[in-house]
């Protein structure tokens, strides 16, 4: 049996709270049956500022990966919360998610991985039908464009096309938001909260993808 599911898609929080709390105005919390966040939920920040913008998430489940401006503080703060999905996986309502966060070597960023690494650890991850979350977008794709230059990952590229996930949810880029369709796979950047932007993604027979009206 095939579950509807109503995501609420959060990326690139930076620890703006006032741009989160009028993202979190706008959305019906009581239709929300996940959320999930995309990584860079602070600014280097400590654990005492990851766990300031997930107190104001507690309305519904929530998975979530580190981003590349992240700490190991606040994976660790994922990680006691038992919400984290960086380098694994877990189950919601029918559905397996999978997910990797931080950056690339040589991004900005305390905590980067080569892209061997992260095609490795996923590789062993992702199956077909899976919802990936990550916070890098795919490569060379109209998701990972910013200014002249494409910031996104070749692995998770990699991953996407062999592996054929159901969904990848990714941020990173702030301007490229929006959805394509890479392979068999939906992926939708759904960056950046910081700038009055999140995504409500219905998942069931069908993929809807609609960006919340700030």
């Amino acid at each position: 049996m095939v579950f509807c599911l109503r995501i609420l898609a959060l990326s690139d929080i930076h620890q703006r709270l006032e741009s989160l709390n009028r993202v979190l105005e706008r959305v019906d919390k009581k239709s929300i049956d996940l959320i999930i966040v995309a990584g860079d939920l602070t600014n280097y920040g400590d654990a005492g500022d990851a766990s300031e913008v997930l107190s104001l998430l507690e309305f519904a489940k929530v998975f979530a990966v580190p981003g590349n401006l992240d700490t190991q503080e606040v994976l660790s703060v994922l990680e006691k919360r038992k919400i984290s999905l960086h380098a694994k996986c877990a189950k919601f309502k029918g559905y397996k998610f999978c997910g990797f966060g931080f950056g690339l070597i040589g991004s900005a960023g305390s905590v980067l991985f080569p892209e061997l690494e992260i095609e490795k650890v996923l590789s062993k991850l992702v199956t077909k039908g899976s919802i990936l979350v990550t916070h890098l977008p795919p490569k060379d794709t109209k998701l990972d464009a910013a200014a002249n230059e494409h910031i996104g990952s070749i692995a998770i590229r990699n991953i996407i096309l062999k592996k054929k996930p159901l969904l990848n949810i990714c941020g990173h880029a702030h301007e490229a938001y929006g959805k394509i369709k890479l392979g068999d796979t939906a992926c939708v950047n759904v960056a950046a909260v910081k700038d009055g932007r999140a995504f409500i993604i219905e998942v069931g027979k069908s993929i809807s993808v609609k960006k919340v009206r700030i």
